[in-house]
């Protein structure tokens, strides 16, 4: 993709600056940033320092549902998410029954298209949001989210095909910034993946921001594994939790092949794993589907973020993220991080 993420001293003066001479795209103060369409920048006195703009995107698979098996909830009455409200970055929201009765959608946020009503013209966002917080109603409860209570702000930022930019993004990353006071945003989960850019990464520069604003941010590892350094971006910053995917038989947990898994800046990446292989969840054009994927090993960890937040409404992202790889439980080999997603800790939550 075109264009580049600029690093601005002075984002006011230097956005006054970058539009005599760039195509300006869009405007992101919560990192001083902008996003230009052409290399004018360098004429700008308060240029910093520039990354190009990268394709995100999105690879897992997804078929009507076969043998899967789906989650039950996880934590006793009042305890289901509820009170929490978890925004998805993603290809949008199927306007499935398993998130309208009861309705759980504040509000829809379309950066592609620029709709007010829910869809999804790929799919992953309402399998994502499923596995998070989907009631499970349509299955008498058997495909429930794990966190079946908690509201779900969808914002579209990826196309039909699965695919944005790293400006998109941002520019959703921007949203939750400004309005999660407004909506009581304490989860952010981030089911896609971009090439990592080294010390400038605009995406970790994202995360760390909503993260300095009280945001959990849960993102995927990736799934170019079983290759080392091969966590995809906004997973290699230190602030978020990322997530690595885990096959589950009768004969116990391993680290799914796919996993992305590395050191990126020296941290041991992904810091937790869970299920992520032909995970049950609600999906567009189907009642369910089942998905396989780091993708979806995501929400199932965002969703246990968001029932500890709703049972601690006091605890920070670095408090939530410490309990759940305290309580993870031991895996074999590489690649998973501090271990399993324990649900029995989470069935426990007080």
């Amino acid at each position: 993709m075109d264009g580049y993420i600029v690093y601005l001293d002075d984002l006011s003066e230097g956005a006054r600056e970058l539009a005599a001479y760039s195509r300006l795209t869009h405007i992101l103060p919560f990192i001083s940033c902008a996003a230009v369409g052409d290399g004018g920048f360098l004429r700008s006195p308060s240029f910093r320092a520039a990354n190009a703009v990268r394709t995100v995107r999105v690879s897992v698979v997804m078929d009507k549902v076969k043998s899967a098996v789906g989650y039950e909830r996880t934590a006793p009455e009042p305890f289901c998410g509820r009170g929490v409200t978890a925004a998805v970055i993603d290809t949008g929201l199927s306007p499935h029954v398993d998130f309208l009765l009861p309705h759980r959608v504040p509000v829809f946020v379309d950066l592609v298209g620029g709709k007010s009503e829910p869809y999804d013209d790929n799919g992953h966002g309402t399998a994502v949001a499923g596995a998070l917080a989907g009631s499970g109603l349509m299955s008498g409860g058997r495909y429930s989210g794990i966190a079946c209570g908690a509201d779900i702000i969808p914002i579209k930022a990826l196309d039909a095909s699965g695919e944005g930019s790293t400006a998109d993004i941002l520019q959703a990353m921007q949203w939750i910034y400004t309005n999660c006071e407004k909506y009581n945003i304490r989860v952010v989960c981030m089911s896609f993946g971009a090439e990592p850019q080294g010390k400038n990464d605009p995406l970790a520069a994202g995360a760390e921001a909503l993260h300095s604003k009280g945001i959990t941010v849960v993102a995927s590892s990736g799934n170019d594994g079983p290759a080392e350094g091969s966590v995809k971006s906004p997973g290699i910053s230190p602030f978020a939790l990322t997530v690595g995917g885990a096959e589950v038989t009768d004969a116990g947990v391993t680290v799914s092949e796919f996993s992305s898994r590395g050191r990126p800046g020296g941290i041991v990446k992904p810091d937790i794993i869970a299920p992520a292989e032909d995970v049950v969840c609600a999906g567009a054009g189907e009642d369910y589907v089942a998905v396989t994927g780091t993708s979806i090993a995501t929400p199932i960890v965002a969703g246990a973020c968001a029932l500890i937040l709703s049972a601690h409404p006091g605890y920070t992202p670095d408090k939530v993220k410490e309990l759940l790889m305290t309580h993870a439980a031991a895996v074999e080999g590489a690649a998973c991080g501090s271990g399993m997603l324990d649900m029995t800790f989470l069935r426990g939550i007080t």
